[in-house]
């Protein structure tokens, strides 16, 4: 998966270890990598639900926790903002709030705040 001019997105389940030989990480070069190894509580674990969600060209989210209103938040999105979720990770609805507050104009900080405000969990 890769996403914008500058963010490459490498998903995939099973150990860190493994993973990062599959990808060929250590031959990689940049400035920053990111690794995420989750415990699944609210979806199956599958490539698709694994960490991180896109939320724009350049950014995505990993989230460490769970949103009890997620299967609202994700049927307003779909209806507000046209957005198609791929999952039932509450992560990607995470992803899709931010996705779609930018997408009205907020920056990212001003969109991070709003989801206190709006997403509900820890």
């Amino acid at each position: 998966m890769s996403a914008g001019a500058s963010l490459e997105i490498y998903k995939e389940i099973g150990l860190p270890r493994d993973v990062l030989t599959r990808f060929g990480a250590p031959q990689m070069s940049g400035t920053h990598m990111i690794g995420h190894t989750r415990m699944a509580t609210e979806s199956a674990v599958t490539t698709e639900g694994a960490h991180p969600f896109n939320t724009g060209d350049d950014l995505c989210l990993v989230h460490n926790g769970s949103l009890s209103n997620h299967n609202g938040l994700k049927r307003w999105l779909a209806r507000e903002g046209g957005l198609v979720f791929q999952t039932q990770n509450d992560s990607e609805v995470a992803a899709g709030y931010l996705t779609h507050r930018m997408r009205q104009g907020l920056d990212l900080e001003e969109a991070l705040k709003a989801a206190l405000k709006d997403l509900d969990g820890f």
